[in-house]
């Protein structure tokens, strides 16, 4: 598919591939290639399309099934915090251009903390893309606290 592909061209392509959510289906029809974007994100047991040989199937990890892993982040201090002449702390990031491995990952990880019911330290659970990226945050902070 090119970049010019038409919108119900990539809805007949997710619906090919099982998916159903719109919000993907957007995500796609914005990215630099539809179909791939789509194809990473279709279930494992998805038939081949039309013209294509079958492919062996491989195992992909399921969201919310133990698929978890360690990440180890370099930190840094903070200095003077205590005294309120510190460095000065950005309440705002802007995040823009994300690359399709970097969509994809946020994506996995915004479905995964969904299905382990993770909440922010304020008790609002994670709905959005922006609550993962807080989430990541609050987690580094911690690390560094505990």
């Amino acid at each position: 598919m090119a970049k010019s592909t038409s919108l119900k061209a990539i809805r007949a392509k997710a619906k090919e591939l099982g998916i159903t959510n719109p919000e993907i289906i957007q995500e796609a029809a914005s990215s630099d290639d539809p179909a791939a974007f789509l194809e990473v994100l279709a279930p494992a047991d998805t038939p081949p399309m039309q013209n294509e040989e079958p492919r062996s199937p491989r195992p992909r990890p399921r969201v919310g099934v133990d698929t978890r892993f360690s990440l180890d982040m370099p930190l840094a201090a903070c200095p003077n915090l205590d005294t309120g002449f510190g460095p000065y702390l950005s309440r705002h990031v802007e995040v823009g251009n994300l690359t399709m491995r970097q969509r994809i990952g946020l994506y996995r990880l915004l479905h995964g903390l969904q299905a382990s019911k993770v909440k922010l330290d304020n008790g609002k659970p994670i709905y959005q893309k922006v609550d993962v990226i807080r989430w990541l945050l609050e987690q580094a902070a911690a690390e560094w606290e505990g």
